[in-house]
C-alpha cells in the first residue's frame, strides 16, 4: 500500500529538520554558539534562512534540539525498560558504552557550545527544564524499578541518579579544559565504560581477581 501524502510529508520534514541540525552542529563546532548566525546555518544546510524558522523558533531552540537529539531521552527510556531484564552490572556497562559512543562524533560540537550554554542564564535554565530534569527523572524511575525487583540494594534513587549524571558531566568538563588523561579515556568509550563499571560495582577497596584485571 502506498504511503499517505501526510506520511510522506512528515518524513520529508523530519529529514529536512535532521539535515539542518547536522549543519548547525558543524557550524557551532567551528564558530561557537554566540558567533554563529542563522544565516550561516542556513547556508551550511543549503536552505533559505526563513526555512529554519519552519522548524525552530530561534537559534536557542536549534541548540537545545541538538542537545536533545544527543541525549535521546525517548530512546534511552526504551533502553531502560529493556535493561530491567539484564543483569545490573552488564546493563550499566552497556548503557555507559552506548552513551559514550553516541557522543564521540559530536565532541567538537559539545566542547564548542557547552561553556557558552552554561554561561547563558536563559539557555542554562531551558536545558535544565527540558533535558536535564526529564533525564534524571527517567533514571530515578529505572533505579526505583530495580529496587522494587530486589535487583539492587535499597538506595536513594535521587542521589545515585545525580551522582552518575555528575560523573559523566564532570568527565566531559575535565576533557573540555584540556586534561590529557581524561581526553584519552573519552576517546576510548569501551575502556572508559569498563573502568566506570568496575569502580561502580567493585569499589575502590576491592581486590582484583587476577593480575590481568589489576593492570586493566
Amino acid at each position: 500500500m502506498n504511503s499517505k501524502p501526510k506520511d510522506r510529508k512528515e518524513r520529508r520534514a523530519a529529514r529536512r529538520k535532521a539535515h539542518i541540525l547536522e549543519a548547525a552542529a558543524r557550524v557551532f563546532a567551528e564558530k561557537g554558539f554566540h558567533r554563529t548566525t542563522t544565516k550561516e546555518i542556513a547556508e551550511a544546510a543549503d536552505v533559505a534562512e526563513g526555512t529554519l524558522y519552519n522548524y525552530f523558533d530561534s537559534k536557542d531552540d536549534l541548540l537545545l534540539s541538538l542537545i536533545d537529539s544527543l541525549a535521546d531521552l525517548r530512546g534511552r527510556l526504551d533502553v531502560y525498560d529493556h535493561m530491567l531484564d539484564v543483569d545490573v552490572r552488564q546493563a550499566f556497562s552497556e548503557l555507559m558504552f552506548q552513551r559514550l559512543s553516541a557522543v564521540q562524533d559530536q565532541n567538537e560540537f559539545l566542547f564548542a557550545v557547552l561553556p557558552e550554554m552554561l554561561s547563558t542564564p536563559t539557555l542554562r535554565e531551558r536545558y535544565r527544564q527540558q533535558i536535564m530534569i526529564p533525564a534524571l527523572r527517567d533514571l530515578e524511575k529505572h533505579f526505583q524499578a530495580r529496587v522494587e525487583r530486589e535487583q539492587i540494594a535499597p538506595i536513594d534513587v535521587t542521589l545515585i541518579s545525580r551522582t552518575l549524571a555528575a560523573l559523566g558531566f564532570g568527565l566531559e568538563i575535565m576533557a573540555l579544559v584540556g586534561d590529557e588523561a581524561t581526553q584519552t579515556l573519552w576517546r576510548d568509550p569501551e575502556r572508559l565504560s569498563a573502568l566506570l563499571t568496575r569502580m561502580m560495582f567493585d569499589g575502590l577497596l576491592s581486590r582484583p581477581d587476577s593480575p590481568d584485571e589489576a593492570s586493566g
